[in-house]
């Protein structure tokens, strides 16, 4: 690529084309003049432990909803009180809650059953408004927040609040949610929306964390790094 003349426009396939070739050239060499020294896999075998796998399942399953609409959010509520069924009902808010209206918050306020969600996209401003706004509401050390915000669940978990981790923090592996679970301590986990039930099932879920998972979920451009440019 170096020798090629300026102005010249290569195909993203063939730049594809040029990286596999790369690669298998570089197998190869390492192959032929193999200087490195393989990792001892038991190495680290007595700092780190993984939890005992829990099966997920043997777990009761519990059905939870997940909306962003006022009218809906009411209907849900006066619904679950009516025929007293047993599901979560989770609202998301807009990342800019300072444009949340009085009726919605009082209503939010009014029912701390309902667990708040938060996306994973907040600027400094917006960050500041969120942990306000969670503050502002009554007992609210005692509210779940799902949560796709690390720096907000940081800040909540520190005020008390149960926090459930959401599929924009990227938990792909049981490592990385024991590292979640030792810095942020979650009260439940949604796994990162790339693996599938069967990988999710080696998961080692540590003690006192839910492990949630989406039957349906609407995923937006910009929030993730699924997103294609």
């Amino acid at each position: 690529i170096e020798k090629l003349d300026p102005g010249l426009f290569i195909s993203l396939s063939e730049l594809n084309n040029l990286r596999r070739k790369a690669v298998e050239l570089l197998e190869q060499k390492i192959k032929e003049n193999p200087s490195h020294k393989q990792m001892d896999e038991t190495d680290y075998s007595t700092e780190l432990k993984l939890p005992q796998n829990k099966s997920t399942k043997t777990h009761n399953s519990k059905e939870a909803y997940l909306i962003d609409d006022y009218k809906k959010l009411n209907q849900l509520l006066l619904e679950k009180k009516t025929i007293n069924k047993d599901y979560k009902i989770i609202y998301e808010l807009p990342s800019a809650v300072n444009i949340v209206e009085k009726e919605l918050f009082d209503l939010l306020n009014q029912n701390p059953e309902v667990t708040l969600y938060f996306n994973s996209i907040l600027m400094q401003n917006d960050l500041e408004a969120s942990i306000n706004f969670v503050k502002k509401l009554t007992d609210f050390s005692e509210r779940e927040i799902l949560c796709d915000n690390t720096g907000l669940a940081f800040e909540l978990k520190k005020s008390g609040c149960r926090i459930i981790l959401g599929p924009n923090c990227n938990i792909h592996n049981s490592w990385n949610l024991l590292e979640y679970k030792e810095s942020l301590e979650p009260s439940g986990v949604i796994p990162s929306l790339e693996l599938d039930l069967s990988s999710i099932e080696k998961l080692s879920i540590p003690e006192n964390v839910e492990l949630w998972y989406p039957k349906k979920i609407r995923t937006m451009l910009m929030q993730s790094r699924q997103c294609l440019v």
